[in-house]
């Protein structure tokens, strides 16, 4: 009884009402709007994979947080034998979306190749084929293929 008291309260009493008013008839008749489940999406679309990756990249850097996560191996690189700089640094924080500066130096090229990389190996490991059903597939947002 206090499952059903947590989620009366939890609810808007108008939809409790209905809910309950339909319960007392056996179901019988067209459920609720509120019983109703929502539709199945009739199309899809396809979405190239490196798509994927610059939206999780631009969302990324829109909120100021590295692409390749918080590795402490990934907030700094070495510029040269002498000097580290933050991986801030790589990034053009004046355009629109955000994204690397286009200039770069080998050193700072090899610094985002490990960023990159990181990122990638994250989309696919957490994101698209993550354990304990928690995956892309699992939750319902989409399907995966291999196309050419």
């Amino acid at each position: 009884m206090a499952r059903y008291s947590q989620l009366c309260n939890l609810l808007p009493s108008e939809i409790v009402g209905v809910v309950i008013s339909y319960a007392s008839t056996g179901g019988v008749g067209n459920p609720p709007p509120a019983l109703t489940p929502p539709t199945t999406a009739v199309g899809f679309i396809s979405l190239p994979f490196n798509f994927l990756l610059d939206a999780v990249r631009e969302g990324l850097l829109s909120i100021g947080l590295n692409p390749g996560g918080s590795s402490p191996s990934l907030a700094k690189y070495k510029f040269s034998k002498t000097v580290e700089r933050s991986w801030t640094d790589l990034i053009d924080w004046n355009s629109t979306p955000r994204n690397y500066q286009l200039d770069l130096q080998p050193t700072q090229r090899v610094a985002m190749t490990q960023i990159e990389t990181a990122l990638l190996d994250s989309v696919v490991k957490a994101v698209l084929f993550a354990s304990g059903a928690r995956d892309f597939e699992s939750l319902k947002l989409g399907f995966l293929w291999l196309g050419n």
